[in-house]
C-alpha cells in the first residue's frame, strides 16, 4: 500500500504535464517490485488477464489489485499468529 501512494505522489504530477505516458506509468510502477515479487505477479496477472499479456505493460491498478491478491496473507498479522 505503502509503494502505491509513493508511486501515486510521484507519478501523478509526471502523468498529468504529459511527461510521463500511460504505458511508461504502468511499467515504471511493475519496475519497482523485487524480482522475486514480480515472478508471483506475473504468474497471476497472466491468468486474469489473458488479452493484455504480450501485448502491453499490465495497467498498475490492475498490478495493485492482484498485489493484495497474492501477498495478502503475507501482511496479516493473523495469518503468521495461526501458523505458529
Amino acid at each position: 500500500m505503502r509503494y502505491y501512494q509513493e508511486f501515486n505522489l510521484l507519478s501523478k504530477p509526471l502523468f498529468d504535464s504529459g511527461q510521463l505516458t500511460s504505458q511508461e506509468c504502468d511499467v515504471a510502477f511493475m519496475c519497482g517490485f523485487h524480482p522475486n515479487n514480480c515472478s508471483d505477479l506475473l504468474l497471476r496477472l497472466i491468468t486474469k488477464f489473458l488479452s493484455v499479456c504480450g501485448k502491453r505493460a499490465y495497467p498498475f491498478k490492475d498490478v495493485f489489485q492482484t498485489t493484495h491478491e497474492v501477498f495478502a496473507d503475507d501482511e496479516d498479522p493473523l495469518f503468521h499468529a495461526s501458523e505458529s
